[in-house]
Parts: structure tokens; sequence; C-alpha cells
């Protein structure tokens, strides 16, 4: 039996190949599964009561716990998730309450260390064809401009899949990275995404078919104290060659992508940094250490600002990394025209989906690097 109603929001739930549909709306407590941007696996919660005592038998990392999901019967995707950790209580009358802790079930892409040397290849190149042991590649970007053979010292392949990332080579844009719920793995240029249409819209009593209705208790966060102090004033850095025995300074100053304003929330005081020294190699391509300096100023830089909402009790197939707009109406009384300092394109970054008491809520984080025009 499914939880939920058909033409809101569907889910299901099986644990290894004995238990189909074991957990009905009567016995479910909570239900929490979260996706986000960057290179890390979905988690989740359940917690549901039972009476049957062998359930517990299938409560490890050697099982799988499918969980399938959507609007409707139509349209319904399957998370693969592994139990990581449970905890158990009794109730009475043979009753026991239980709590799954766990992640998605990719613990091989985690765990496995291995030793690899990849052809001469780009680094999104190498990222896709990783990603693809473990996961279905999406996204609008399938090579970087560098091209090197890159070198796996036995190291699991997350971690080898964040120092490719980090040294891709995609010019005056920068890629990004996020795993979904339903096993996508999504790589995109996020400059050559912006030339798309958004997805989603954001906006109170929309009218279009992607138009979402947010609660009115959203927030806005910027952080731009700690960004600007980690990456935010410039950073040198001395690169010295090997192979032709001359050394160069770097330095990497990044601008506003998304948010319409010409410049970042800074400090006119605040001087550039020197950040390290680096070799580069006969191996290494001509912009590693440049590239590594930029992916992670910009990376940084979209953790500035970040809305968070949430709508309830109709399922919606948002994604981490889906372009979307955001509307938020002027604060003056009576008027209704869009409010400028922080309205406009957003990048989501986080996805929480719970159902609890028969209420199911979707929180969506969405950032960018700033508000608009800053003066």
């Amino acid at each position: 039996m499914s939880v939920g109603t058909d033409g809101q929001y569907l889910f299901q739930f099986s644990l290894g190949e004995d238990y189909d549909d074991f957990v009905n709306e009567e016995e479910l407590k909570y239900f929490t599964l979260i996706e986000e941007a960057g290179n890390v696996l979905p988690t989740f919660e359940l917690g549901f009561n039972t009476l049957d005592d062998k359930v517990f038998e299938l409560l490890h990392e050697g099982s799988e716990l499918k969980v399938t999901f959507g609007k409707d019967r139509n349209s319904l995707l399957d998370a693969a998730l592994k139990p990581a950790r449970f905890r158990t209580a009794p109730l009475g009358q043979g009753k026991r309450s239980v709590t799954i802790v766990g992640l998605y079930s990719a613990l091989g892409y985690l765990n496995n260390s291995e030793v690899f040397l990849s052809a001469k290849k780009s680094g999104i190149e190498v990222i896709r064809d990783i990603a693809k042991e473990y996961f279905k590649v999406e996204g609008n970007v399938t090579k970087s401009r560098d091209s090197q053979i890159w070198i796996q010292p036995n190291q699991s392949a997350k971690k080898f899949v964040d120092d490719i990332w980090l040294h891709s080579d995609l010019a005056d844009s920068f890629p990004a990275i996020a795993i979904s719920s339903d096993g996508k793995f999504i790589v995109k240029d996020i400059k050559s995404d912006l030339k798309n249409p958004y997805k989603w819209r954001f906006v109170k009593n929309g009218a279009e078919s992607n138009d979402l209705d947010y609660d009115a208790d959203f927030v806005v966060d910027t952080n731009t104290g700690l960004i600007n102090s980690w990456v935010g004033y410039g950073r040198e850095q001395l690169i010295y060659n090997m192979e032709t025995n001359q050394d160069s300074v770097v330095m990497e100053n990044t601008s506003p992508v998304v948010s319409l304003t010409s410049n970042f929330a800074q400090s006119d005081d605040v001087i550039k940094k020197f950040s390290s020294s680096a070799l580069l190699t006969e191996n290494m391509h001509e912009n590693y250490h440049v590239s590594q300096a930029h992916n992670l100023a910009s990376l940084a830089a979209f953790s500035n600002t970040k809305i968070y909402l949430s709508f309830h009790n109709s399922f919606v197939p948002i994604r981490v990394l889906d372009q979307v707009m955001f509307m938020d109406s002027d604060i003056g009384s009576g008027r209704r025209r869009a409010s400028e300092f922080n309205s406009g394109i957003y990048y989501v970054s986080r996805v929480a989906r719970s159902i609890e008491s028969r209420q199911f809520t979707t929180i969506v984080e969405l950032c960018r690097e700033s508000l608009n025009s800053l003066k």
C-alpha cells in the first residue's frame, strides 16, 4: 500500500527481496530524503513502527531499501538506498519503533580504493567515465578544454572525482556537480546552462505549468564575510614549471555570473592574499593550477547568497542544479511588483523531501553569488 494520495504525492518502501511495500501509512512516523549539490551521495532517515521482528535481519548495508516516489503512479522515480545505522525501542503489545539512517546505494563510490591511469583526456571526460560505473550521467558538458593523463593513486572514485573536478578547465565558466536521489550524476557548465530557460519559477499565485507557489516564511541568508575572507579578495599563487624552469604568478578574481550586479559585497581596504606555491609537471595541463583556483573561487562564491523556502503536499520533480527563477513580492504595503534585491535566477543547491503526520513538505535551498544592485 502506498503512502500518500495519487495526484499529490506517493511513496512506497521495499526492503530486500522479501519485503515489498513493507511500511504503510499507519506505520510510517516520518521519512526524509535529501540531495545536495556537490560530489556527495543523497541521504535519508526513515522512522516507522512494526510488529515484524524479522525485518531487523535486513537493516544493514548488505540490503537495499528501495523507495519509489512521485506525484502519481504514472511518474514514479526510484531511489536505491543503503541502511547504515538503525535503532529500535519497544512500544508495547509486541510493537517496536524503528529508525533507519543511510545513504544512496553506491558505497563502492565512497570506499573502493583503486590505482588507475586514464587515457589522455579532458577532466570532464574522465569524470563522466568514472561516474558511469555507479550512476546515470547527465548534464550539458561532455568535455573540458584540458587534456592530460589523470592518475588515481589508490584512492576512492569520489576522492578522485573531487580532484579532477577542481582542475578541469572550462575557461571563464566552471563545472558544477550533483547526485540526485534517483541516481543521476549531473555535470553542468554553469555559464552555458544560463543560456537555457529556467526550469522552475517560484512565484506567488503563478499561472504557468512550471510555477511553484512557495510558503511565506522563506529566508534569505548571505555569508559574504566568511567567503570573502576565504577566496573573495583575490589569491596569488606562484607556479614553477619544472619543464621550462620558469615561474609565474597567477591571481584569480571572480565576478558575478548570475546575480544582477557588477561587483561583490566586499570592503575596499582588504588587499589580495598569497595562497601557496605549486609545481607544474610535464603531465599536467597548462592551466592545471589556474583552473583549480578559478573553480574553487567560483564554487565558493555561489555559497554567498542562499534562499531557503518550502511548499507542501504536492510532489514536484525539482532536482539539485536546476536553474530556477525566484520572484519575491515587494515589502511595501499593497505593492505587488517583484522585489529587486533578491529576485532573479538561482540554482538549486539542496532538496529535502519529508513526510510526517501525513503531511508532505519539500524544502529547497537556492544559491547564487550575490544579491542584486549592490552599492
